[in-house]
C-alpha cells in the first residue's frame, strides 16, 4: 500500500515537474482551515473497535500547484494541529499528511470559478501518552480527501473538503487500524 502511494507520488510528481506547457503557470496556494465533524475509529485485531467523537481541530497547509486551463497538479502538505479525543482522558493526536492534487475547474469565470479537488497521500500520524503509552509502533497507510472550492478573483479561495487520514498501530502483540474522518472549511490565498 505504501509502495503503491509512493509510485502515485512519484508520477504525479513528475507530470508536476516536467509536464509544463507554454500554457501552464504555476502558483502557491496557502490555507488554513477548522476541521469540524470528526471521528476517530481504531479496528483491532480482536473481534472489537471503538469509535469516538474528536474536539475540533484547526489546520494549515502549502501548496504547489501547476495551473492549466482547466486541469490543475500538483503537490502539499498540511500540518493538522494536535485535537483531543471527546472523554478520552487528555487523549490527543494529530496527522501531517504529504499529498498529491489534482483540480478541474467546473464552472470558469473571470471573478469567480468552482473547482473539484482530489488529494492522495501518505499521512505521518503522532498521539501523546494518554493515547497510548509503552512499546508500540505507528505508521500511516493512507491520506485522501475529496470536496469543493470556491476561488475569487483568481486569488482568495473558500473549500470544503472531507478528509480521511489512516494508519496502523502495533503495541503489545495487538495491531489496531485507525481511521479519523474530518470535514474541513478552509479559507486561502494563492501567491
Amino acid at each position: 500500500m505504501i509502495r503503491d502511494l509512493c509510485i502515485i507520488f512519484i508520477l504525479t510528481s513528475s507530470v508536476f515537474l516536467f509536464g509544463t506547457g507554454n500554457d501552464r503557470l504555476f502558483h502557491i496556494q496557502l490555507n488554513a482551515g477548522i476541521d469540524v465533524k470528526s471521528c476517530h475509529d481504531r479496528f483491532f485485531n480482536e473481534p472489537y473497535w471503538e469509535d469516538e467523537t474528536v474536539n475540533m481541530g484547526y489546520s494549515t497547509s502549502i501548496e504547489v500547484v501547476n495551473q492549466g486551463k482547466y486541469f490543475d497538479i500538483g503537490v502539499g502538505v498540511e500540518y493538522q494541529l494536535e485535537r483531543e479525543i471527546e472523554n478520552g482522558n487528555g487523549a490527543k493526536f494529530n496527522f501531517i499528511p504529504i499529498y498529491s492534487l489534482w483540480r478541474i475547474t467546473i464552472i470558469p469565470a473571470q471573478t469567480r470559478e468552482l473547482e473539484a479537488i482530489a488529494h492522495v497521500g501518505y499521512p505521518i500520524f503522532n498521539f501523546n501518552e494518554e493515547y497510548l503509552d509503552g512499546n508500540y509502533y505507528s505508521s500511516g497507510t493512507l491520506y485522501w480527501a475529496t470536496g469543493l472550492s470556491l476561488v475569487l478573483g483568481q486569488k482568495i479561495v473558500m473549500q470544503a473538503l472531507y478528509k480521511e487520514n489512516r494508519a496502523n498501530v502495533d503495541y503489545l502483540g495487538t495491531s489496531a487500524q485507525v481511521k479519523n474522518s474530518h470535514i474541513t472549511l478552509s479559507l486561502g490565498l494563492r501567491l
